[in-house]
């Protein structure tokens, strides 16, 4: 008797070969047998007639390392059809934690979750074990991130590595890897990636090769500089030998047109034997707080001290200078979301959450300063220092949209969320508001790129979703159809599937998502969560060699 049999269903099975009719039977969190017409008993049958059964879908993109931790069971993810999650990216992961990473990691903890939660953990091995214990609703994959290496070794010094600063990274990240690390992250525009030089890269890239891991980056330059960080992530593959992989493929503003640029040279670097491939998110906004894209001082990370600054007239009239001058190919003035602010595209910035002032919700900062008759950047300041240095936050349109350019490219993985898994009746009203589009992701790739724009055939899209992430990162029991592999499974009505999340109403459910399965387990039914954590934490097992 199987555990699971899936009947009457259209099977998507990941490959991007044309669709086919079949059941899938199911046993012991695995897929058992694909056929027509399986007669054989189930301890649960699933009617699928009108549906399409493909795997579960892959979110290459997310920073739930910690959320993960508040959240476990994570439902905004899993109601649009995710089932895996990838962690740890764009340099930051929540280990190893040691001297000020540890530091850091505590205060983004009390900062974002809980204050009275302990981070017992230090080691990867020792966070991935954290995971596994108190249990995930979703599949986990964990990068290690080079900027929270930095921190574990350097601190936050604004230079390159000395040799022996460079070895003791090198046995962190082999550490990581052996505790069952996917590959490496880089966010070479955050603090303090940014001061690492490409010879440190290739260094760190070459551990994580002898594992025959990944290096992922969000590279050195969004905006103006993104066509040269594309040429430098190319010779990182080249030199380590190692699969690379870019992150957010799409430009920055106020950069429109270079992602076409970006996609042709990685057609050429494939020519010449360098694995690279890349993937991109599904929407043109980012929320974050107020004071992320400002120039990263370490004292922002006392709120204190950042709002005594922000008091100072001199010391205001310094910082806001330095907005304006920031010389967008230094070091400190490469990221995308500093380009809004450099540019002054101060209508592109809305405030979301104020909780010192909620009547400016919903404003933009033009708007604000208007009202008050001060200038845009003072106008944020005062907000920022009525929040006692820990807000605004703020909802940033500062990716220029590309996707009829990089959503259909055969080496683009379609869409990643860049977003934390969260549980939904956990998280205010207003969180949701500027973040309505997080809950059908997935489902918005098959409603608007597939059946309304014709970007894509629904088999590409559901290849992008599952069997090619999955490829990427080194996972080769999950994201297809086949017997053998694990039952991650997503199904899903074609015809009705569509984004339903708005504004006014954040926390409506995507269409046409009618159950996921996690290892055999249905969490989703008719649309809900069932409330199981069936979820795996992955570790990347090193294939074997023949001697």
């Amino acid at each position: 008797m199987f555990d699971v049999l899936i009947k009457n269903s259209t099977i998507m099975d990941g490959s991007g070969n044309p669709w086919f009719k079949g059941d899938v039977a199911i046993s012991k969190g695995k897929i058992v047998q694909i056929g027509r017409k399986i007669r054989a008993e189930a301890h649960r049958v699933i009617d699928a007639e009108g549906l399409v059964v493909s795997p579960g879908w892959v979110d290459v993109h997310s920073h739930s390392d910690w959320s993960l931790m508040a959240y476990p069971h994570a439902d905004s993810l899993l109601i649009q059809g995710a089932t895996l999650t990838v962690t740890g990216n764009c340099g930051y992961s929540a280990a190893p934690l040691i001297g000020i990473a540890l530091e850091r990691g505590k205060q983004q903890w009390a900062k974002r979750y809980a204050s009275d939660f302990e981070v017992d953990w230090s080691t990867f091995d020792e966070y991935l074990s954290r995971l596994e214990g108190q249990g995930v609703s979703m599949n986990v994959a964990s990068l290690v991130g080079h900027s929270t290496i930095r921190y574990c070794v350097m601190g936050d010094a604004e230079r390159k590595a000395t040799p022996a600063e460079l070895s003791e990274m090198e046995k962190l990240v082999d550490e990581s890897m052996k505790a069952g690390g996917f590959g490496l992250s880089t966010g070479l525009v955050y603090w303090p990636g940014c001061w690492a030089d490409t010879e440190e890269l290739v260094a760190l890239a070459k551990v994580v090769a002898k594992h025959q891991g990944i290096y992922v980056s969000h590279t050195r330059g969004e905006r103006e500089t993104n066509i040269e960080a594309t040429k430098e992530v190319i010779t990182i593959g080249e030199k380590a030998e190692i699969p690379v992989h870019i992150s957010h493929m799409q430009s920055k503003f106020p950069a429109y047109g270079n992602a076409e640029e970006g996609l042709r040279l990685l057609h050429q670097a494939r020519e010449r034997g360098i694995d690279i491939a890349c993937d991109t998110e599904a929407f043109p906004w980012i929320y974050y707080e107020a004071s992320s894209p400002l120039p990263p001082w370490p004292f922002k990370f006392d709120p204190e001290k950042f709002v005594a600054m922000l008091k100072g007239a001199e010391s205001r009239a310094r910082l806001k200078e330095e907005m304006r001058t920031i010389d967008p190919h230094g070091v400190l003035g490469r990221t995308g979301d500093g380009g809004i602010y450099q540019q002054r595209a101060w209508d592109r910035v809305w405030v979301y959450e104020c909780k010192s002032d909620p009547s400016v919700e919903g404003k933009k900062i033009s708007e604000i300063a208007s009202e008050c008759q001060v200038e845009p950047e003072d106008a944020l300041f005062d907000l920022i220092v009525a929040e006692g240095g820990k807000g605004p936050y703020v909802f940033v349109a500062h990716i220029e949209d590309e996707h009829h350019i990089t959503a259909p490219d055969p080496l683009c993985i379609f869409p990643s969320t860049d977003c934390e898994a969260v549980e939904l009746l956990k998280m205010p009203p207003r969180y949701m508001q500027y973040n309505q589009e997080w809950l059908s992701l997935f489902p918005r790739v098959l409603s608007r790129y597939v059946k309304e724009e014709g970007l894509m055939t629904p088999e590409e899209a559901i290849r992008k979703m599952t069997s090619f992430a999955c490829q990427r990162f080194g996972i080769r029991d999950r994201g297809m159809i086949r017997e053998g592999m694990w039952a991650d499974v997503t199904i899903f009505n074609y015809d009705t599937i569509e984004a339903r999340g708005t504004y006014e109403d954040p926390l409506e459910r995507p269409r046409g998502i009618e159950y996921v399965l996690v290892n055999g387990q249905v969490a989703v039914e008719k649309g809900e969560y069932t409330g199981v954590l069936a979820g795996q934490v992955l570790r990347h097992q090193r294939p074997l060699r023949s001697s």
